[in-house]
């Protein structure tokens, strides 16, 4: 009687690791890595272009004062989680042609009429860029208050200042 009793010990016990694992397995946060070098999603956006300088493989988004826009990540936060997102958290490397030049990495969170719910950016001012080098910045922004599954998730660069500006190698995760 008393094996019988320390087997359904273990039993209940590697049940209930199984249960938590399942868990843990059904909460993983997607992440995005987005190199430019697939443009299938992008292949009519001016700003990707194939040069020697970019930060990894050929291709990266270049803006300036004439396309202040480069190109934009857009997706339904309900096709990217089927859990609601609370915080989207990128990273992306960016090039200064210029000392004078700046870039803000937007994250915005619109419904499909383009009304915008939140808007808010990375400003390249924060970190120490430096001409003709390749630095990360990275941040987090806090979606909770606009995390309706039909609202789009939108995530591009907008030109402030400056000669050319090239960004490469964005990465976004979400929880």
């Amino acid at each position: 009687m008393k094996m019988k009793k320390l087997s359904n010990l273990f039993l209940i016990t590697a049940l209930l690791f199984g249960v938590q694992a399942c868990k843990e397995e059904a909460t993983i946060n997607p992440t995005y890595n987005i190199s430019f070098d697939d443009i299938s999603g992008y292949t009519k956006d001016p700003s990707i272009i194939n040069n020697t300088v970019s930060h990894s493989g050929l291709n990266c988004v270049q803006i300036n004062k004439d396309m202040i826009y480069g190109s934009t990540f857009s997706k339904k936060l309900g096709s990217i989680s089927a859990t609601p997102i609370n915080l989207v958290k990128m990273k992306v490397w960016v090039r200064l042609s210029s000392s004078d030049g700046y870039v803000k990495i937007v994250c915005s969170v619109e419904n499909d009429s383009s009304k915008s719910f939140y808007w808010n950016a990375l400003d390249s001012k924060s970190f120490n860029l430096k001409n003709g080098e390749w630095t990360e910045i990275n941040g987090e922004f806090n979606i909770k208050a606009h995390n309706n599954p039909n609202h789009l998730l939108k995530i591009y660069p907008l030109h402030q200042e400056g000669e050319m500006i090239l960004i490469d190698d964005l990465e976004l995760s979400f929880e």
